[in-house]
């Protein structure tokens, strides 16, 4: 049998990793679309593991939002899995690691590699169970140093996303809610966070141009709309957007 397209070689360390395990489902979709887009053996344009690829296109294969690919591709570059080049239209991308994990004699296995694959799988039952105990919410956080030692600030975000909409007051338990509160502490900073939820977002939720946010993971997936909303609502209406407390100073 002849499968049309090759193939693209997936580790099963793979669903150990970051990406898959700890990150939103959309943002494997797009790593994953990004390894199998690019070039498998090198030619007189592109290296293997290199291509030229853009966000529409990104967008229109994967369904995801151009929010969710600047947040995965950002991630994606500060863990070294990826390296960017801007070009005139789209941009170059070159996935780092892509010889290593796409070369069948990397993948080898003896007696000893065979018994620490077993022990490490093991090891991740053992992660799974406590994950699915929802009673046990601190062995969820406690994968992540950040959220180990900042779990009392992931409740604050939470917390304040109360006044805007009371159902986030069941999600302190949320895995998906408590990871996007991560996220946005890791990448804005508490007192930045705090300042959108508190001045911004009573004001701008339902206004023109701009997104309505209501719980964390909104916030995550839509910053860079909310950004580019105010710049939009800034270059139509410099006189209203004064009503919205300062709101360019907290973008």
């Amino acid at each position: 049998m002849n499968i049309k397209g090759g193939a693209t070689i997936w580790a099963r360390q793979t669903i150990e990793s970051k990406i898959f395990y700890d990150k939103p489902d959309k943002w494997f979709k797009i790593w994953f679309y990004i390894v199998n887009k690019v070039n498998h053996k090198q030619n007189k344009k592109w290296d293997r593991g290199q291509c030229h690829i853009t966000y529409l296109e990104i967008q229109t294969n994967t369904k995801a939002t151009k929010a969710q690919i600047d947040h995965c591709i950002r991630y994606l570059k500060k863990e070294q899995m990826l390296a960017t080049q801007k070009a005139t239209r789209g941009m170059h991308i070159t996935v780092v690691k892509y010889d290593i994990y796409q070369d069948l004699d990397n993948y080898k296995s003896d007696t000893v590699g065979e018994l620490k694959a077993t022990q490490k799988r093991h090891r991740s039952d053992t992660k799974n169970k406590n994950v699915k105990n929802d009673k046990n919410v601190k062995n969820v956080i406690s994968k992540t140093s950040f959220a180990d030692k900042n779990p009392t600030l992931i409740s604050e975000i939470i917390k304040l996303f109360e006044s805007i909409n009371p159902a986030c007051k069941k999600m302190y338990g949320n895995i998906t809610q408590r990871g996007a509160c991560e996220f946005l502490l890791e990448e804005y900073g508490f007192d930045r966070v705090k300042k959108i939820i508190e001045a911004v977002l009573p004001k701008s939720n339902g206004m023109e141009f701009f997104p309505t946010i209501t719980t964390p993971c909104k916030l995550r997936d839509k910053w860079a709309d909310l950004e580019f909303a105010l710049k939009k609502y800034q270059g139509i209406q410099k006189k209203q957007v004064k009503t919205i407390i300062g709101l360019e100073k907290f973008i």
